[in-house]
C-alpha cells in the first residue's frame, strides 16, 4: 500500500484518493450482495424449472445474452481490422515524426478498443446480474 501512496501525486489531497477507494469497495459490495441475492433466488427457482413458461423465459434472457455477445465480438472485429489497417500504414511514414505519431495512435486506438470492449462485457455482466434478479423477484414473488 506504501509504494501505491508514493505513486500518488503530492498535490491530490487523501480526501480524493479515500473516497475513490470507498466508491470501488461500496460498488464491489453491492456487486457482491446482487450476486448472493441471485444465487438464492436460482436455488429457490429449481422447482419452477419444469414449467414450460419459465424456461422459455430464461431462454429469451440467454438469446438476449447472447445477441449482446455477438454485438460485442463483431465490434472488436471491426476494431482489430482497423488496427491492422493502422498498423499497414506506419511502414508509409516519410520522417521520424510521422512514425511517432502514427505508432502512439495506434496504441490509442488500441487502448480505446479494449475500453470498449472491457466496458462493455462488464456492463453486460452487471445487466445480467440486474435482470435475471428482478425476473427472478417477480417469479418468486408473483
Amino acid at each position: 500500500m506504501n509504494e501505491i501512496v508514493k505513486l500518488v501525486p503530492h498535490n491530490m489531497p487523501p480526501v480524493e484518493l479515500a473516497a475513490h477507494t470507498q466508491t470501488a469497495h461500496n460498488l464491489m459490495k453491492r456487486r457482491v450482495g446482487r450476486t448472493m441475492r441471485n444465487c438464492m433466488s436460482t436455488v429457490q427457482l429449481i422447482p419452477q424449472l419444469t414449467q414450460a413458461d419459465t424456461l422459455e423465459e430464461l431462454l429469451q434472457m440467454q438469446g438476449a445474452v447472447m445477441r449482446r455477445l455477438q454485438q460485442q465480438h463483431q465490434a472488436w472485429i471491426e476494431g482489430c481490422t482497423a488496427l491492422v489497417h493502422d498498423y499497414s500504414q506506419i511502414k508509409q511514414a516519410n520522417t521520424m515524426t510521422k512514425l511517432l505519431e502514427q505508432q502512439f495512435n495506434l496504441f490509442a486506438n488500441f487502448g480505446q478498443l479494449m475500453n470498449a470492449q472491457i466496458t462493455g462485457l462488464v456492463g453486460l455482466q452487471e445487466n445480467i446480474e440486474v435482470d435475471f434478479g428482478y425476473w427472478a423477484h417477480q417469479k418468486l414473488n408473483p
